[in-house]
C-alpha cells in the first residue's frame, strides 16, 4: 500500500487516511458515465451488485415568502448537495487522493461542457438539471471555496467514490475505501458552512 502525506487543508482535517495504490488503479480503469443528455437504459443483468457508495442527496433551502401567486409554492435560494460521483461537480478534481484522475481528461465532459469539468460523466448530472429547473446558480464545490461569499449560493459536498459508511466500519469488514471521504465528513463540512454563513460579517473601522 502506497502511503502519502495526508490532505493538509484545515477544512479536511477529518480526511486523514492515506491514499491507496489501488485507488489510482481503480480510477484509471473507470470510464466516463453517460450523461443524462444522452442516457439510455443499460442491458439487463442478473448479477447482483453490492455498493457502499453514497447516492445523491440534495437539500434545497427555502427563502422567506413564496414565489409568484400560487399558494404554497416555495421559493428556494440555494441547494446543498451530498453524495458521490452521481452529484460531484468538482471536489474529486481538488482532493489530493483523486486529483488528476481520468475525469479531468477527455472524453469526460465532451457532450455538454466541451471540456473536462470534474464531473464523472461525458455531460451533465442530475444536479445540473435540478438547479436549472429551480433557476438557481450551480452550488460551489466545497473544496473550491473558502469564504461565506463562495458558499452563499449553495454548496456541493459530494466527492466521487465517497461512501456512506465510515472507514472504521469498512476496515472491520476487511474493506479498503478507494476514496478517504465519507458521509460523516460531508455532514461535518456542511455544519462548518452553516456556521460560516450565519457568522456576522466583520465591519471595517
Amino acid at each position: 500500500m502506497e502511503r502519502t502525506a495526508p490532505f493538509s487543508d484545515e477544512r479536511c482535517r477529518h480526511v486523514l487516511p492515506p491514499k491507496c495504490a489501488a485507488a489510482a488503479s481503480f480510477l484509471r480503469r473507470a470510464p466516463p458515465s453517460p450523461s443524462f443528455d444522452s442516457w439510455s437504459p443499460p442491458p439487463s443483468s442478473k448479477t447482483p451488485i453490492c455498493r457502499s457508495e453514497l447516492g445523491a442527496l440534495l437539500v434545497a433551502t427555502v427563502a422567506g415568502g413564496s414565489s409568484g401567486t400560487n399558494y404554497g409554492q416555495a421559493r428556494y435560494d440555494r441547494v446543498f448537495s451530498f453524495g458521490d460521483s452521481l452529484t460531484d461537480t468538482g471536489n474529486s478534481a481538488i482532493l489530493p487522493a483523486t486529483a488528476g484522475g481520468p475525469f479531468t481528461n477527455p472524453p469526460y465532459g465532451e457532450t455538454h461542457f466541451k471540456r473536462p469539468n470534474g464531473r464523472a460523466s461525458d455531460g451533465r448530472l442530475v444536479i445540473d438539471f435540478i438547479v436549472e429547473s429551480l433557476r438557481l446558480p450551480q452550488p460551489e464545490p466545497y473544496l473550491a471555496g473558502r469564504t461565506a461569499d463562495d458558499f452563499r449560493h449553495g454548496v456541493n459536498f459530494a466527492v466521487g467514490g465517497a461512501t456512506a459508511l465510515d472507514m472504521a466500519f469498512l476496515q472491520s469488514k476487511g474493506i479498503t475505501s478507494f476514496v478517504p471521504v465519507f458521509l460523516s465528513n460531508q455532514t461535518t463540512w456542511f455544519n462548518g458552512v452553516l456556521q460560516l454563513l450565519v457568522s456576522p460579517v466583520p465591519t471595517q473601522q
